[in-house]
């Protein structure tokens, strides 16, 4: 069914039945892909249950069935894909984002509307502590996003599926970890044979896949994601500590990125400007339309 799936962009199930003149007639039923997915995760805990875990090692030169569960994987994030996939250096970027799109939902029905109360995500973002994101080598950090689109390029020569039509984005803060040839700028101008210095709103990399900076004025400056909220916000003190998003912090003094995103941007959406974020949003909308 895998197979199905990223050759032909649906898989079936053999369905036998006895018809009134008891001859056995045998049709096709399309199975979802929710279902194929349940199915393999069932063989994916089966595989590793009471054994090593994968390591990123081999998730970074699958075989055997960890090559398969990628290929699917990939085709449901990259090719198959009904909504955007926006994938970010870590876990707490798509915090700030998804708080950002609930403040400013009103201004952008493209990426987020509000139905029946609740928040709907015109956009998928990629969870980093997934199995499945793991498969592809996602983890925390920008290196591994240059890994991402070298795996991009070899794991889409295997889909002969038809491609959706939604975007793949990588969003990544724009200083010195994706700065320069052997990082994910360098890539990026490796594969688009154009310069990559993080002042365009987007690059495209390759079709379906596209690199959002975050939006900076000088080819000089180092921004980071958190940097699009207002420095006094920034500078606010939490149980008499500061925030340290840029080195690890002094957990006497400070608090990181993770207590940031998860106790105090999660919890005071209604009162933090985001209009910081407007740029970013604006060049993933012009993406994704």
């Amino acid at each position: 069914m895998c197979n199905q799936v990223i050759t032909d962009g649906v898989a079936y199930r053999k369905i036998t039945e006895v018809n009134a003149d008891g001859e056995e007639v045998i049709t096709k039923e399309p199975v979802k892909l929710d279902s194929i997915f349940g199915q393999i995760d069932h063989v994916f805990q089966a595989k590793t249950f009471g054994a090593h875990k994968p390591s990123f090692d081999d998730y970074t030169k699958p075989r055997g069935f960890l090559k398969t569960y990628q290929r699917l994987v990939f085709y449901d994030f990259c090719i198959g894909n009904d909504l955007p996939t926006i994938i970010c250096e870590g876990r707490t970027d798509v915090v700030y984002l998804k708080s950002a799109l609930k403040s400013l939902h009103k201004e952008y029905p493209a990426l987020i509307q509000k139905e029946g109360g609740k928040f709907v995500f015109k956009v998928r973002f990629v969870n980093h502590y997934s199995r499945r994101a793991r498969s592809l080598g996602i983890f925390d950090g920008a290196d591994n996003l240059k890994s991402f689109v070298y795996k991009y390029e070899k794991l889409n020569k295997h889909i002969r599926a038809p491609r959706s039509g939604a975007s793949t984005i990588l969003l990544t803060d724009n200083d010195t970890g994706v700065m320069g040839k052997k990082k994910l700028f360098g890539t990026v101008a490796k594969f688009t044979g154009k310069p990559c210095d993080g002042l365009r709103d987007s690059y495209e990399i390759m079709p379906g896949l596209y690199l959002v900076p975050v939006p900076k004025v000088k080819a000089t400056d180092e921004v980071a994601i958190e940097s699009l909220f207002t420095p006094a916000f920034l500078g606010k003190p939490v149980k008499g500590k500061s925030l340290n998003y840029l080195t690890k912090p002094n957990p006497k003094t400070e608090f990181g990125k993770s207590y940031f995103a998860d106790y105090v941007v999660k919890k005071e959406i209604a009162s933090i400007d985001f209009k910081g974020f407007k740029p970013l949003l604006d060049a993933i909308v012009a993406v994704v339309t």
